[in-house]
């Protein structure tokens, strides 16, 4: 059962605040009462069971908070709070019992900004206001949000979500020392441990952050430019830090490899696809100013196990609000730039999820939207005082005034996020094939193109846009459009490519979508299609110590002229230098095998110093890269053992593979005689 609230309204200033809550706890009772006069007797067998920290769906005025509970904390002495990283002891009044504590500053920009948020440190765990027990809890000053309601709804709606935990909310109205300091949030720090972030012994709390060496916080960037900082444990060993680069160096290789969408070696064997997905979603409705991967993007891992996003955090800058800017509800944000998310939804399956995943979000959405009035009422009061004290007497951030008056403002976020529900449920239009990697011979490749939740007539562009390879002489095809009736999900159109003689390296093609009617542009939106390189013909040379090179410029099976000859005394060794030249257009990617020799001999190989022997006469064989007209070495020795018959041949060969559109091999051989 759902309550709708879109023509409930509750005027505080007529009514007083003892009178809001109890009309607020009888239309909670009654909407309780009437879900349980029409429920089922029986449970659904298909419901999903919901994680422990997550409110249920029964809770149909879950948005609308409690009303603003008076906080009063004095510090011993009356010391101020001035410091973000010096504590300051004293106690608390709240809700009838006290608390001694510590306080500091917290936060970035947010401190230095008039209204100032802080850290609470309880002497002993409590539970404030409801909220599960803890020592550690934060007071934002939501100074950036005019309407104070951003962070509350944004995190009421993460806890609804799949994520494993977010932190709960309560507003307040804060006193220290004697003087009123308005209405601030009180909510759960973002912290591991029991009833917040819960994680098995030996995992991380992790936080993508542009800013943590600024920050003096742990961390490292990884090799892709990731700002990875720890957050938890507060103590780490080298041995620690050290794990957390290789678990993300491996789920970045997969994720950026080229087959990153495969689902059983890609990016989803390391990841929590579902806690990304509902992270998005949720941060991508607000248009979280830091969510596309700047800072407060958590993330937490167990060795061994998949990387999870969450918890959703920090949302005074979002809905309409950005730093020094104001933002439209259409058009995308936290899925733009060079992140994981982003790398994500070039995976056309990943897309379809997420699109999927927010048609069963929207009705919260909407709920959330609706209760967002009564909300309003329930913390008018503290909001005139808070409006008083800091936003007729200070400037505001620039970028967060979009009205003149509280109602206005909370009307501006509702419309805002009204708007931005429309615009993220239009239907979208995807490539429906990640970027990949084709073989030059003759065919015609078919480019599948995807329209994601349409119920209506929907047209599409398709262009060629550039790439190293050349229309007209490595492919062809003819710009169009497609067209697609309701109900039509998929569509398809041809580049035809053409084989010809020469060594080329590889090419690609860009492929883009363009001018959609009745949808709009989705993610993949462009496709690189790689043509493979062909012909990368390798030419493996030989010669004894300094003698001649044999074998260069031959691409054959060992021959005559392939052939070096040489001679070997009993008990000693005789060195042959290989090398593999890439005669190819491009980089050679080669596999380099040996065989051969005898009784009475061996034959060690080395690149370098480093002996490769049991690499090159494995099945595989060594693989090596070549760049064009370049050569890689190696060196062969082979030793007469004391018993080795004199007059006898011994023959090894080395052999170099390349495996592309045909396969190529060229091979040379030493053939030595054992002379007295």
């Amino acid at each position: 059962m759902r309550v709708r609230l879109d023509s409930f309204a509750l005027d505080q200033r007529r009514m007083g605040p003892a009178l809001l809550a109890v009309t607020l706890t009888l239309t909670l009772t009654l909407a309780l009462a009437l879900a349980v006069l029409v429920a089922p007797t029986a449970p659904s067998a298909a419901a999903a069971p919901m994680s422990p920290f997550q409110a249920g769906p029964a809770d149909d005025l879950w948005a609308v908070p409690a009303a603003p509970a008076t906080l009063v904390i004095t510090t011993t002495g009356g010391a101020p709070v001035v410091s973000k990283d010096d504590y300051v002891s004293g106690a608390a009044q709240l809700d009838g019992l006290s608390y001694p504590l510590q306080i500091k500053g917290r936060g970035n920009s947010t401190w230095g900004w008039a209204k100032k948020p802080y850290k609470l440190k309880l002497d002993q765990p409590a539970g404030l206001l409801g909220m599960p027990s803890q020592r550690e809890w934060v007071l934002l000053a939501n100074f950036a949000d005019r309407s104070n309601l951003r962070n509350h709804l944004a995190l009421q709606l993460a806890r609804r979500t799949r994520l494993n935990w977010s932190p709960d909310t309560r507003f307040v109205d804060v006193i220290l020392n004697g003087a009123p300091q308005g209405l601030y949030l009180l909510v759960d720090q973002v912290e591991q441990g029991t009833d917040r972030v819960e994680l098995p012994k030996d995992s991380y709390l992790l936080e993508i952050d542009e800013r943590f060496r600024s920050s003096h916080e742990p961390g490292f960037r990884s090799r892709r430019g990731t700002p990875v900082s720890f957050k938890d444990p507060d103590e780490l060993e080298r041995a620690q830090v050290r794990e957390v680069k290789q678990g993300v160096r491996a789920f970045e290789r997969a994720l950026y490899g080229r087959a990153f969408a495969d689902p059983k070696t890609g990016y989803r064997a390391y990841v929590d696809v579902d806690t990304f997905i509902d992270w998005y979603l949720v941060e991508e409705l607000f248009r979280n100013q830091d969510s596309n991967f700047y800072s407060s993007t958590y993330v937490t891992w167990t060795p061994g196990r998949r990387f999870a996003m969450g918890p959703a955090w920090d949302f005074d800058l979002s809905a309409g609000t950005k730093w020094n800017a104001e933002t439209a509800p259409q058009g995308w944000h936290t899925r733009n730039g060079r992140h994981w998310i982003a790398r994500m939804l070039e995976d056309p399956a990943f897309s379809a999820q997420v699109k999927e995943r927010w048609a069963d979000l929207v009705p919260l959405v909407e709920d959330m939207v609706a209760q967002a009035s009564i909300a309003e009422e329930v913390i008018a009061g503290s909001a005139a005082t808070d409006w008083a004290q800091w936003r007729l007497a200070f400037d505001p951030v620039a970028g967060s005034r979009h009205a003149d008056t509280f109602d206005s403002e909370v009307a501006f976020l509702r419309n805002w996020l009204e708007e931005r529900t429309t615009w993220m449920s239009e239907p979208e239009v995807i490539f429906d094939l990640p970027s990949s990697r084709v073989r030059e011979h003759r065919r015609v490749v078919r480019v599948p193109v995807r329209v994601l939740a349409a119920d209506r007539p929907v047209s599409v562009d398709y262009a060629w846009q550039g790439g190293t390879a050349t229309r007209g002489k490595d492919f062809t095809m003819t710009d169009g459009t497609l067209r697609f009736a309701p109900g039509e999900t998929v569509k398809s159109f041809p580049v035809r490519i053409r084989a010809d003689r020469r060594p080329e390296p590889t090419e690609d093609i860009n492929l883009v979508l363009g001018n959609p009617d009745g949808a709009r542009l989705g993610s993949p939106e462009r496709l690189l299609l790689e043509i493979g390189q062909s012909d990368q013909r390798p030419d493996v040379q030989i010669r004894a110590d300094r003698g001649p090179w044999r074998g260069r410029g031959l691409h054959a099976r060992p021959a005559p002229d392939q052939t070096v000859r040489s001679a070997v005394r009993p008990g000693t060794s005789r060195s042959f230098q290989v090398r593999v030249r890439n005669a190819g257009g491009g980089t050679g990617h080669y596999r380099v095998h040996a065989s051969g020799v005898g009784p009475g001999a061996t034959v060690r190989y080395y690149s370098g110093r480093t002996d490769v022997t049991r690499r090159v006469r494995s099945r595989r064989g060594w693989p090596v890269q070549v760049d064009q007209a370049s050569s890689r070495g190696l060196r062969a020795v082979l030793t007469a053992g004391a018993e080795a018959k004199s007059g006898s041949i011994r023959e090894f060969q080395v052999s170099t593979l390349w495996r592309g559109d045909v396969r190529m091999v060229d091979a040379v051989r030493a053939r030595v005689r054992i002379s007295s």
